[in-house]
């Protein structure tokens, strides 16, 4: 048994205590499946069975977390709604964090091909200041719900107030969506 001095310290003595109070020795099957050290803070030694399913679980939650998130280029990214919301575009840009493009906060549902289709709005305005600040990649959410409305050629623009700041990051982003086969019939 390893005991813990009362500086925080191991002991390699078997028979004592931080204390000094003399310990039972262990029995020899119980020692091959417990580590046995005196918990601080009044917290219990796990054993070593425990301690792995524990482990396991862990790691398995996060096998499983990860493979819902993908690392997703945004030129393979399609949206699903027409609406553009300058005010939540403005919004997003002037806003932005890395969590963004790290955490999955854009969801998209993957069709099986060369591309993935934005799943709500947020999702979308999120991609689309991405666009305007020309960011490569998005570490996307992966859905299993297809989005309602899949077939989109025209982008619609909406709330529009004229601000040079606004206008700047439509035009590049009509730069960009253009380039995709994107119309802005309205702008």
């Amino acid at each position: 048994m390893i005991t813990r001095d009362r500086d925080g310290g191991c002991s390699d003595d078997p028979r004592t205590t931080p204390d000094g109070a003399q310990l039972a020795p262990l029995h020899k099957s119980a020692a091959r499946d417990r580590i046995e050290l005196p918990p601080r803070n009044g917290g219990c030694a796990l054993s070593s069975q425990s301690f792995v399913s524990h482990f396991n679980t862990t790691l398995e939650s996060l096998r499983k977390n990860m493979a819902r998130r993908k690392e997703v280029s945004t030129r393979l990214i399609k949206p699903t709604d027409d609406r553009v919301d300058v005010p939540l575009l403005m919004h997003y840009l002037y806003h932005w964090e890395a969590r963004f493009e790290e955490d999955g906060v854009v969801a998209v549902y993957d069709e099986g091909l060369p591309q993935y289709l934005l799943c709500d709005k947020q999702s979308h305005h999120i991609f689309y200041a991405a666009l305007v600040m020309a960011k490569p990649s998005l570490r996307c959410s992966l859905s299993q719900e297809e989005p309602p409305n899949a077939d989109v050629s025209a982008l619609i623009v909406e709330g529009l107030s004229g601000e040079p700041d606004e206008l700047e990051a439509l035009k590049k982003l009509r730069e960009v969506m253009t380039k995709r086969g994107y119309k802005f019939p309205h702008y």
